[in-house]
């Protein structure tokens, strides 16, 4: 396994993006890409009950933005979700939560100012990766 995932600028500028659009909320979805490079970003929408401090995929969203991953030649890399009042650290929640092991999960924290964060989640822990990306 990786110690380190590539996500490019677009790619952070649109997560942050959404991640400011849904507070005070969190937003989340599905990570597209391929060999530790995430390229794409598929929302889907949060239906959890406190949805200010949770989500919970939509299903039915889930499933369209895995078909769209696929469809666009992609694997699925990962899962992402912003936390906006904290830094971007998987709580113990989104670590019990945590159901693929291989997958890349990334938080978007808002305070105290817009940070994004990769790890692998696995056993009940949170490994943090190195994120490497382009300059623009």
């Amino acid at each position: 396994m990786t110690q380190r995932v590539h996500i490019s600028a677009a790619v952070r500028a649109a997560l942050i993006g959404e991640a400011s659009l849904a507070a005070p909320h969190e937003c989340c979805g599905v990570l597209g890409g391929r060999d530790d490079r995430i390229v794409a970003v598929f929302p889907v929408e949060n239906v959890a009950a406190d949805a200010a401090s949770r989500f919970d995929l939509e299903p039915v969203g889930l499933v369209a933005a895995r078909a769209a991953v696929r469809h666009e030649g992609l694997d699925v890399a990962g899962f992402y979700h912003s936390h906006p009042r904290t830094s971007p650290e998987p709580s113990s929640y989104d670590v019990a939560n945590a159901w693929y092991p291989e997958c890349v999960y990334v938080v978007i924290g808002l305070e105290p100012g817009p940070a994004i964060r990769a790890f692998r989640i696995a056993e009940g822990r949170a490994a943090e990766l190195e994120l490497d990306g382009d300059p623009t």
